[in-house]
């Protein structure tokens, strides 16, 4: 990682410009960061290019296609042409020439792609780290044959595309310098945080696709390679590293101050509560383990939608072109300047003087109870007091809330937030700018800082060990049963602990698991490669067995709130050439017994692995390589 750390002896108290100045970048060549935020709604890209002895200066991309006056966020939205090709996207979908090119040819719309990505898997009713409330309603689906991984590579795609040629023109021969520096670039991509490691291969695996990686020189995989050059932080992490640096929050940055940060997106609302650690230079640890709950503000589209529906069902208006225009001026007016809920509002503009009273039609425009459009942004409002309740009675000290996102823009419902925080008697503050989309900028400060020093597990981690049946205890009809090669019978499937749920992880403290293998030249020889399967347990009691066993021939299937997340393969054949053969009393066979451990790191959403061992008194090192769960 980029040595950029803030200078010693800078003082904490300090304006949001000496805040983030970064210390000068010691490397010997240029190096270029990116940083991607595909939000539900909006989307946006920053860049940093690292020059020797130069400061670090963080760049947000903008003049996006389509945009009439420049911005850095755009929609998260593609139109297909019938063959599965990317025809319009981003701001161009705000255009009307584009959008009656999209009608004309019956292009179909992709938007809130992000939310069919989320885990299939909601809170059990134990944990509340991810969970999907009951809203009346679906959320919208892809069509059959736009795959969630094509949505996310075509994006990706386009997004990176013209971050280089953004990069290009307003660089110096910026072209020869993204070449140079396209070899090693790196990339920060932000996700809720409620998002697990199957969603990261996903999105990896995009990126990859979206050319984000070339074919490596060196021998490594494009997946290996990806591993490496692609991290992934929470948006709320990155939200929290903006908010810090933006100098908006200065008076809450008191070593031992605890502030939870609320991050109410377009599809989810995260939420995390750190302590400040250390305040120069600047460092938070995670206090509890985070939330994500799925009630956004596409929530509130959602409930106007409903009641657009409804309430125009049978007029004139009653089609789905009509209801669409509405959704667009409620999401471009009331839905960003809602205040005086006392009055009518109206939404859209017809060519004539529509009057349809029954539908609440008048001169041409659709009239909303301002109590009504009120009540759309009940469902996040609601979502977003029941997870800070959630930390507030698990931790009472916490008394500040830093709450960042667009929907907050709303006046009414920050002040809804307001009114009802000083009824709990905490304090709100939001920092970021009303058109700001700081994940992405935070995204590059958390990859050059990385303030946060450690986080809470918010599930079990564990692996599927094997021990000896003399050793097992509890009910092992139908447990499958194997032979070691020392002859020792040795039950499968056991659930073995590598972290705890709510653990205190740091970012740069392995995990190690310790682990011994009996193998004999044969099977060294057959395959050196150990995939160890890598569990997750979303209940706060941990099972016995990784499986359900069935008595009818030995079946086993898997048990609820258990997950394999992924897998970590192990070549032992230089640990196997470093341990001394023992002979096999009752059958004369050689066999060698493997001492190693798997040290796992857990930094934030990014997991890194190797192997140690043993030998001659010495301790040696290898690599591990980490997969999908299906791989």
């Amino acid at each position: 990682m980029p040595r950029t750390l803030r200078r010693r002896g800078q003082q904490t108290n300090k304006n949001a410009t000496e805040r983030q100045r970064l210390q000068p970048y010691e490397g010997n060549e240029p190096k270029l960061l990116v940083a991607i935020d595909i939000g539900t709604t909006f989307s946006a890209a920053s860049f940093c290019l690292l020059k020797p002895r130069a400061s670090p200066s963080l760049e947000d991309v903008q003049n996006w296609p389509g945009q009439f006056q420049s911005d850095t966020k755009i929609p998260s939205v593609i139109y297909y042409d019938h063959d599965g090709k990317p025809q319009i996207w981003g701001a161009q979908t705000l255009n009307d020439d584009y959008i009656t090119q999209a009608e004309e040819n019956k292009w179909t719309k992709v938007e809130w792609f992000k939310l069919a990505l989320r885990p299939t898997t909601g809170s059990s009713e134990e944990s509340f780290s991810f969970t999907i409330p009951r809203l009346g309603y679906d959320l919208p689906t892809l069509p059959i044959l736009l795959p969630i991984e094509k949505v996310y590579t075509d994006f990706l795609r386009l997004i990176f595309g013209h971050t280089k040629e953004y990069f290009c023109k307003h660089h110096a021969s910026g072209r020869e310098i993204w070449e140079k520096c396209f070899p090693t670039m790196e990339f920060v991509l932000s996700l809720p945080c409620g998002w697990e490691i199957k969603q990261q291969f996903q999105i990896r695996s995009a990126a990859i696709a979206a050319g984000f990686i070339d074919v490596p020189s060196n021998g490594s995989s494009s997946e290996q390679e990806g591993m490496r050059r692609i991290r992934f932080v929470s948006e709320a992490e990155a939200a929290m590293i903006y908010a810090a640096q933006s100098g908006r929050i200065d008076p809450w940055l008191r070593t031992g101050e605890d502030i939870i940060l609320c991050d109410v997106g377009g599809g989810t609302i995260d939420i995390t509560a750190y302590t400040v650690k250390n305040e120069d230079p600047l460092q938070f640890r995670e206090k509890m383990a985070s939330q994500c709950i799925v009630a956004g503000a596409v929530v509130v589209n959602q409930e106007a939608r409903r009641y657009f529906s409804d309430r125009l069902r049978g007029s004139p208006w009653d089609t789905p072109q009509k209801i669409e225009y509405l959704l667009t001026s409620f999401e471009n007016g009331i839905k960003r300047t809602l205040n005086n809920v006392s009055s009518e509002l109206g939404v859209g503009r017809t060519q004539g003087w529509e009057n349809i009273p029954e539908a609440g039609i008048r001169n041409g425009r659709f009239y909303i109870p301002g109590a009504k459009a009120a009540s759309f942004f009940e469902p996040p409002l609601n979502a977003i007091k029941t997870g800070i309740k959630r930390v507030i009675e698990a931790e009472r000290s916490i008394k500040k809330i830093v709450i960042v996102g667009g929907l907050m823009n709303n006046s009414y419902a920050f002040q809804q937030l307001e009114v009802w925080g000083h009824s709990q008697n905490i304090t709100l503050s939001k920092p970021d700018g009303h058109m700001a989309k700081c994940v992405s900028h935070g995204a590059l400060l958390w990859f050059l800082l990385k303030p946060v020093t450690s986080h809470v597990a918010r599930f079990h981690y564990g692996t599927n060990i094997a021990l000896p049946l003399a050793e097992c205890e509890g009910e092992l009809s139908g447990r499958n049963v194997s032979l070691r090669a020392d002859g020792v019978q040795v039950v499968q499937g056991i659930w073995h602990t590598i972290v705890a749920m709510e653990s205190h992880l740091g970012t740069d403290t392995p995990v190690v698991s310790e682990y011994y293998r009996i193998m004999s030249e044969e099977e060294i020889q057959r395959s050196s490669n150990y995939h160890e399967k890598i569990y997750i347990c979303r209940s706060k009691n941990r099972p016995h067995f990784t499986t359900v066993a069935k008595s009818d021939g030995n079946l086993e299937t898997p048990r609820d709130n258990v997950e394999q997340c992924c897998s970590v393969v192990v070549d032992l054949k230089s640990i196997f050439d470093d341990a001394p053969f023992i002979e096999n009393t009752r059958g004369g066979e050689r066999y060698k017994v493997l001492d190693f451990g798997i040290c796992i790191v857990f930094d934030g959403m990014n997991l890194k692995a190797y192997t140690k061992w043993s030998s001659k008194k010495r301790t040696k090192r290898g690599e591990a390589i980490i997969l999908p769960a299906s791989a």
